[in-house]
């Protein structure tokens, strides 16, 4: 199967456009993901799907529920080994992302540029579970520090459908207490 950067097309105006390949991926084929119109997505997450090797800077499109658009750029690393596991979830990636999540109706959490692997920015969480694979990309180092457990802050969180190549798609959620919003969003890997 090709990677997803052989089948990207970027414009000046910076519209990704990536054509999912089918198999072993998940993705349908000729599905269109696309960061200048980001869709949600129509599949599930695979049950041997995995971030673990998606190192790397992301554009990234969140859609609100109301259809408001915001794009940022996020950057994405190896954890330590030390790092790599929580509870009974891996812990493969952490990060930071540059975006405005209120411009889509999303609740602030703090610092999403933190690049310090005990709270980062993002941290990518991937477990098993009776309903199948799941992969969060949690915001926010408040979230993310490992030495507090946070039951009642905002909340903001990715949950992802499906990878295709260097892409992946899913579900955003966001909330604090009895607000809450989502939407879809969309990352394509930056050339």
């Amino acid at each position: 199967m090709r990677s997803a950067r052989s089948v990207l097309g970027l414009s000046v105006l910076g519209s990704v456009t990536l054509l999912a390949c089918g198999g072993a991926s998940g993705g349908a084929d000729g599905e269109m993901i696309s960061l200048s119109s980001c869709v949600p997505s129509t599949t599930t997450l695979a049950s041997d799907q995995s971030m673990a090797s998606m190192a790397g800077s992301y554009r990234v499109v969140l859609v609100g529920a109301d259809t408001r658009m915001v794009q940022g750029e996020m950057t994405l690393s190896e954890q330590p080994a030390n790092l790599r596991v929580l509870q009974d979830a891996r812990t493969p990636l952490g990060g930071s992302i540059d975006l405005d999540l209120t411009a889509v109706g999303a609740q602030p959490v703090r610092d999403l540029g933190s690049i310090d692997p005990a709270e980062p920015g993002v941290l990518v969480i991937e477990s098993d579970g009776a309903d199948g694979r799941e992969i969060l990309l949690r915001l926010g180092s408040e979230n993310n520090r490992r030495d507090v457990f946070q039951f009642d802050g905002a909340h903001a969180v990715l949950s992802v459908q499906n990878i295709v190549g260097d892409a992946f798609v899913g579900r955003w959620r966001s909330g604090v207490r009895s607000v809450r919003t989502e939407g879809h969003f969309c990352a394509v890997l930056s050339s």
